[in-house]
């Protein structure tokens, strides 16, 4: 390809040289006849003349210069590499080979529960008048021939320890009283009286501590204690060395047993 240009082109240029050669030689000859016709001291150039001359030349060169080829370079894919951290290759070891210990864990032994002793109030209100131990006591002289050993005395019956709980049964049973109202509402139960006396038989303080259920046969176990007041006195062998004895006693309600009962 560049070879054809190039004979295309000096071609060209001998063709123009040519042509350009030709219009001179014209020019020329009718200029030198019309400066010889006309002029009167030598040859009259014409400055037109002169001026085609540069340009058709000019242009002569242009062509005479071979075109430059501009080669296209073609352009290589620039290759971006991606630069991959290579991780270091963990070998895999064979789990199989490692044995794992499980250890079973075993649940802790609960420890016994330790038994909390709980204390027993020291309260002689619950108890139920115990009987205490029956001593031989030597025979007085005053007994009579029946062989009881009661005295009677103001306010009470002073007897054996061990039937000073009967005696103190049949003392409150005197004063018991079925209240009327409890009676027509078949009122039945259970009043535990608990309460303190001395020595002598005065009751110095009393309360409900387990309630029937039902405010008359509360009220009346009270009036009861209140009426009966002072109870029989205290043997000596009861309780010996305390003073003031706190005790608890049960007095029933019953319907069925009201005949032992006053209105």
């Amino acid at each position: 390809m560049s070879a054809l240009r190039w004979v295309l082109a000096g071609s060209t240029a001998l063709i123009l040289h040519g042509a350009v050669w030709y219009a001179i030689s014209v020019n020329a000859n009718t200029s030198e006849g019309d400066a010889m016709d006309t002029g009167e001291m030598g040859i009259d150039l014409g400055v037109g003349q002169l001026g085609s001359y540069a340009d058709i030349q000019e242009r002569l060169t242009q062509l005479e210069r071979p075109t430059p080829v501009v080669k296209k370079i073609p352009e290589k894919p620039i290759e971006i590499k991606k630069l991959i951290q290579k991780k270091p290759i963990i070998e895999a070891k064979d789990l199989a080979n490692n044995s794992f210990k499980v250890e079973e864990i075993k649940p802790k032994e609960k420890s016994p529960a330790e038994e909390i002793p709980v204390e027993q109030p020291n309260d002689e209100r619950e108890e139920t008048l115990p009987e205490p131990e029956v001593k031989a006591a030597p025979v007085q002289a005053a007994v009579k021939a029946t062989g009881k050993a009661e005295q009677s005395q103001s306010g009470g019956v002073r007897g054996s320890a061990k039937n000073y709980k009967n005696q103190l049964n049949r003392w409150l049973a005197k004063y018991k009283r079925y209240p009327s109202a409890a009676k027509k509402e078949k009122q039945e139960g259970i009043v535990r009286i608990a309460f303190t006396m001395d020595r002598q038989g005065n009751v110095l303080n009393r309360q409900v501590d387990t309630s029937s259920g039902y405010p008359y046969l509360d009220a009346a176990a009270l009036k009861m204690f209140d009426d009966a007041n002072p109870l029989p006195p205290v043997p000596d062998n009861f309780a010996p060395g305390r003073m003031e004895l706190p005790l608890v006693m049960p007095i029933d309600f019953t319907l069925i047993t009201n005949t032992s009962f006053g209105d």
